[in-house]
Order: structure tokens, then C-alpha cells, then sequence
């Protein structure tokens, strides 16, 4: 009786599962070392925190709620809109924010949409005496 080849079927199979790990290792490496020593992602973003209020004018057109203060670095803050339509937000000094107002129309069921004026803010450093500047916003 001849002796029957051998298979390497099971050898392949484990070769590929140690390749698959050590590339799938490697790129882990990679990715996580671009992120630097502190793993920071926005180590970028500098400024002072600045806190924002004021109040939100929109006559008789409905109910504000929120403020929206957009920067492509900083990314989206929201202030909140009080019973009493004043408002508050902390921004980082030195960046220019597009604002957007939200308030809800009770008599169409709907949330609206408006760039209030002025459109844009930019905060600068809080000085010694005072960390807070106040906006008011109307649409």
C-alpha cells in the first residue's frame, strides 16, 4: 500500500489567519502613532473659553429655542433659549462662529430655521476683570 500525499490545507489556513493578524496589527500601529504622544485629536483647537449671553429678539413670530454657533474647527455649540428668551453658550475666544436661530411657530406645528443678525460672532480673550460678553441676537 502506497502512502497517501500529504495535505497542507490546515498549514494554508493558518498561514493566512497570521497575516491577516499581523497586517491588521500593523495598521492598529500606524493609526494610533499618527494620533502622537497624547492621543489628542483637536490639540489644535486654542482660545480662551469666553461665556455668551444675552437675549433672543423675534417679536411675535414664535418661541426660541435654541442658538446654534457653527466653526469648522470648533465644531457645533448650543445655547439653550430660556422661558425668558435669554440665552448662554461658552465659546473659545478667537474663532468666527455662524449663528442660527431655532424657534417653533405654535400655530403651523413647526420648527423654523433663520439666520438672526448679527450672523457671525467672534469672541476675543476675556480680560482680567471679566470672562463674559453679552450678545443679544435677532430675527
Amino acid at each position: 500500500m502506497e502512502p497517501k500525499p500529504r495535505s497542507y490545507g490546515k498549514e494554508i489556513i493558518l498561514i493566512g489567519i497570521l497575516a491577516f493578524t499581523l497586517i491588521t496589527a500593523f495598521v492598529v500601529f500606524v493609526r494610533t502613532q499618527s494620533l502622537g504622544d497624547t492621543g489628542c485629536v483637536n490639540c489644535h483647537i486654542q482660545g480662551q473659553p469666553v461665556y455668551l449671553w444675552g437675549y433672543v429678539l423675534i417679536g411675535s413670530k414664535g418661541t426660541p429655542y435654541y442658538l446654534y454657533f457653527d466653526n469648522s474647527v470648533t465644531g457645533r455649540i448650543t445655547g439653550y433659549v430660556g422661558s425668558d428668551k435669554n440665552y448662554s453658550a461658552n465659546l473659545l475666544s478667537g474663532y468666527t462662529y455662524a449663528v442660527t436661530l431655532q424657534y417653533y411657530v405654535p400655530s403651523t406645528y413647526q420648527y423654523v430655521t433663520c439666520t438672526p443678525t448679527p450672523s457671525t460672532i467672534t469672541p476675543y480673550e476675556p480680560s482680567a476683570s471679566s470672562s463674559s460678553v453679552r450678545q443679544d441676537f435677532s430675527c
